[in-house]
């Protein structure tokens, strides 16, 4: 009897090996062999839960045939017949439960295959879009890089563009500066030769080099106790003809002048003005049209109003008490005649109003163009 329970136990053993480790192992070697590399791996690995789960199971009934032999004795003596029909009641169990198992682990790896599958769709579109933002970010940094490169090359060439003009500009203030010096030394000169010469050396110069004579009005002065319209209409003449004939072509033939860089606008201006301020009759003025102001007065605003002729000039409109309107209707009226009279009040240093008579013209022709001229005497 002891002899055929342990035929029968190793009769079940080899039915467990045969029927349950032998297909799984041969399952798996057959799907290393026929699958990719990571099926390969997935199945492998299931083979090999199922078959620690068989062992388990394997295991649990070599332990229950253990217990069940040492009631052996017991039960041949109680019941001797039914002992084969017990052991395969038994065996039929475990197989249906094994059976059940199977199929549950079966299920499980149609689910864990599934998720995988899942997961992989998954994986590959995640790969996808890996690669497609590592191609842009390929782009953007080859794109980034040239724009660098470009820029670095522009500010090369700024720099050796401010470089450049940096030189040329050192070597202009340099320039600047000798010319500077050089007109310097030519107005020193210049002031020097004007103040040097008196009006009688410039009448000969100009005898010299004009056919007709620039009268001076100095000629023409007259006492101012005799003075009236007749007189101050023939000085307002003189006066414009001798500024239209005003001009630098005595200094031609000098070459320092040749090299001045002023005009010889100034040159005329100093003269007139020279010529001017010999005038001792009367207030000699000169109206600037296209400013609106007084450009000039002689030195007889000192001796009959108490004002320097710089101090008149700057202060006329608020020196004018009354008379304001009839002195810019007359300068109006040079646009159209030749000579244009007005009469003024004027403040002098004293706060005292002196009345005063005006005769006005305009220089029609030479380097004073549109510049008006005007004779003032006490009436």
């Amino acid at each position: 009897m002891q002899e055929d329970r342990e035929k029968l136990r190793q009769s079940i053993i080899v039915t467990i090996l045969a029927a349950y480790l032998v297909p799984i192992l041969a399952f798996t070697f057959l799907s290393v062999g026929s699958m990719s590399f990571a099926d390969r791996w997935l199945f492998f690995s299931i083979s090999l839960l199922m078959g620690v789960f068989g062992s388990i199971i394997l295991i649990l009934s070599m332990l229950n045939w253990e217990s069940l032999r040492s009631f052996a004795p017991v039960e041949a003596i109680a019941a001797p017949p039914s002992e084969p029909q017990n052991d395969e009641q038994q065996i039929k169990l475990m197989l249906e439960e094994s059976k059940r198992r199977e199929k549950d682990l079966m299920s499980k790896v149609g689910l864990v295959k599934q998720k995988w599958h899942v997961k992989k769709s998954e994986c590959e579109r995640l790969e996808e879009q890996f690669q497609k933002v590592q191609n842009e970010y390929e782009s953007l940094l080859h794109h980034s890089q040239e724009q660098l490169k470009k820029k670095d090359r522009l500010l090369a060439e700024y720099a050796q563009t401010v470089n450049e003009l940096r030189a040329t500009m050192e070597k202009k203030q340099d320039q600047i500066e000798k010319l500077q010096d050089s007109v310097n030394d030519l107005s020193y000169d210049l002031d020097t030769l004007l103040k040097l010469s008196d009006f009688k050396s410039l009448e000969e110069v100009q005898e010299q080099g004009e056919s007709e004579p620039v009268q001076q009005v100095r000629d023409v002065a007259i006492a101012p106790n005799n003075f009236g319209r007749d007189e101050a209409s023939a000085l307002l003449k003189k006066c414009i003809n001798v500024a239209q004939k005003m001009t630098t072509s005595q200094f031609s033939t000098n070459s320092r002048f040749r090299e001045l860089p002023i005009d010889s606008t100034a040159l005329d201006q100093r003269r007139l003005f020279e010529s001017f301020r010999s005038e001792t009759s009367c207030i000699i003025v000169m109206h600037s049209m296209k400013e609106g102001s007084l450009y000039f007065a002689n030195d007889m605003t000192k001796q009959l109003l108490g004002w320097s002729p710089d101090k008149f000039v700057q202060e006329f409109p608020h020196l004018i008490q009354k008379g304001g309107g009839e002195w810019k209707n007359a300068l109006q009226s040079l646009g159209h005649q030749s000579e244009a009279w007005c009469h003024l009040e004027i403040r002098d240093r004293s706060d005292e109003i002196v009345e005063l008579e005006g005769c006005l013209g305009v220089i029609p022709t030479g380097a004073f163009k549109n510049y008006a001229i005007g004779i003032l005497f006490e009436k």
